[in-house]
C-alpha cells in the first residue's frame, strides 16, 4: 500500500487539494448555474413561447384564410348562380321582344299589305276616271266633227261609259305584263 500510496500520493495534502478541487468546482457549478444555466433557461423558454404563439398565430391566420376562402367561394357559388340566373332572364326577355317584334312586323306586313290594295283599287279607279275622261273627249271630238244627231250621240256615250265601268283594269294590266 505504500507503493500505492506513493504512485497516487493518498497523503493529507492530496486529500485537501481534492476536497479544495470539489469545493472550487462546486463553486464554478454555482456560479455557472446562476449566470449561464438560469438565463439559458430564460432565454430557451421565452424563445420557446415565441415559437409557440407565432405557431398558434400561424394556425389562425391558416384557420382564418381557410374561413375567407370558404366565403369567398360560396360568395362565388351565390354570384355564379345569380349570373345565370340574369342570363336566363335576358334570354326569356330576349324571346319575348324577339317574339312581340315579329308580330309588330306581321302587322306592318299585312297593314302595308291593305295600303298597297288600297292604293292599287284607287289608283285603277283613277285610272279608269282618266280613261274615261280622255275616251269622253275622243268621242265628244270623233261625233262632234261627224255631225252625228244628239239622240245618237247620247246613247253612243251612255253604252261607252257602261262598257268602261265593266272593264277589269287587273286583268288588262296582268295581260299587259
Amino acid at each position: 500500500m505504500e507503493n500505492l500510496a506513493r504512485v497516487i500520493g493518498f497523503d493529507q495534502q492530496f486529500l485537501i487539494q481534492v476536497v479544495f478541487q470539489f469545493l472550487n468546482s462546486l463553486i464554478c457549478f454555482a456560479i455557472l448555474y446562476y449566470l449561464l444555466y438560469k438565463p439559458v433557461l430564460k432565454f430557451m423558454s421565452t424563445r420557446r413561447e415565441k415559437i409557440e404563439n407565432k405557431i398558434k398565430d400561424a394556425e389562425r391566420v391558416s384557420n382564418e384564410a381557410d374561413d375567407l376562402k370558404k366565403e369567398y367561394e360560396m360568395l362565388l357559388k351565390k354570384n355564379h348562380a345569380e349570373a345565370s340566373k340574369i342570363i336566363e332572364m335576358a334570354k326569356e326577355q330576349a324571346k319575348i321582344i324577339i317574339t312581340q317584334a315579329n308580330d309588330e312586323a306581321n302587322k306592318i306586313k299585312k297593314q302595308a299589305g291593305v295600303e298597297i290594295e288600297n292604293e292599287k283599287t284607287q289608283a285603277q279607279a283613277n285610272m279608269k276616271k282618266e280613261i274615261i275622261n280622255v275616251s269622253w273627249v275622243v268621242i265628244n271630238n270623233f261625233l262632234l266633227d261627224d255631225n252625228i244627231s244628239q239622240d245618237l250621240h247620247n246613247e253612243l256615250n251612255q253604252k261607252y261609259l257602261e262598257a268602261m265601268k265593266n272593264i277589269d283594269l287587273d286583268d288588262k294590266i296582268k295581260k299587259a305584263d
